[in-house]
């Protein structure tokens, strides 16, 4: 079971969504709640459904089950409901990972990739600029989906928080102009104070901005940092 396996994720328990008022608290989760939630009592044009953690054979939000949640709101409205395809290059074998990225694109459109550089399922991550991440990279080049969705910052529990830093962020910017990168989180950590930016140091916020500085990737280039 996921949830049991997975305790980076435990504090879904916690979260207001988890009090809907339903039988269990996962049930919070469920499709229904989620369009009633965004779509109906929000003021929401376009949203986006993003992706978990976790290898696809085990992972809790399969791409079939979000597919049927985007069919449902195409119903009201088409393309209201973007997807986001999860790809995890160090949860097992790396051509397996990028022939699975075929399917993404082609069967299921997806709208942009979600890598996690800091899980594994060894508790490492990886580094986008490394083999595993530029695999990816040259894959969704490839395959036209342009848009790279990165989780940076906020350390998942029982993983490194070295691979939640951003030095990765600007060296693979600069050497894939055309891809457009989503940093989540922008390299924030609960346990580290932010502030006027300082050069020197490369924790949290700063080390986003730091990365992107020394590979000359100014405003409005194709780095954009989600908080």
């Amino acid at each position: 079971d996921w949830f049991t396996r997975n305790h980076a994720f435990d504090f879904l328990a916690r979260t207001e969504q988890a009090r809907c008022g339903a039988g269990r608290w996962l049930d919070c989760y469920s499709r229904d709640h989620f369009l009633r939630a965004v779509f109906l009592e929000s003021d929401t044009d376009i949203a986006v459904l993003s992706a978990l953690a976790e290898v696809p054979r085990n992972n809790p939000l399969t791409i079939e089950e979000a597919v049927r949640t985007r069919e449902q709101i195409d119903r009201a409205g088409p393309g209201r409901l973007q997807l986001h395809g999860i790809v995890v290059p160090n949860g097992g074998p790396l051509p397996e990972q990028i022939d699975g990225m075929q399917a993404l694109a082609e069967r299921h459109r997806v709208a942009a990739w979600k890598l996690y550089p800091v899980w594994g399922p060894g508790g490492r991550g990886y580094w986008l600029d490394g083999p595993l991440g530029t695999a990816v990279l040259d894959q969704a080049r490839k395959l036209g989906v342009k848009t790279v969705a990165v989780h940076k910052g906020i350390t998942l529990p029982g993983m490194d928080s070295t691979f939640s830093q951003c030095r990765d962020i600007g060296p693979v910017a600069r050497r894939y102009p055309d891809l457009t990168f989503l940093v989540y989180h922008a390299g924030v950590e609960f346990d580290v104070g932010e502030g006027p930016y300082d050069v020197g140091r490369a924790l949290g916020l700063d080390s986003l901005i730091r990365s992107l500085q020394e590979n000359d990737l100014r405003p409005g280039s194709n780095v954009y940092a989600d908080l």
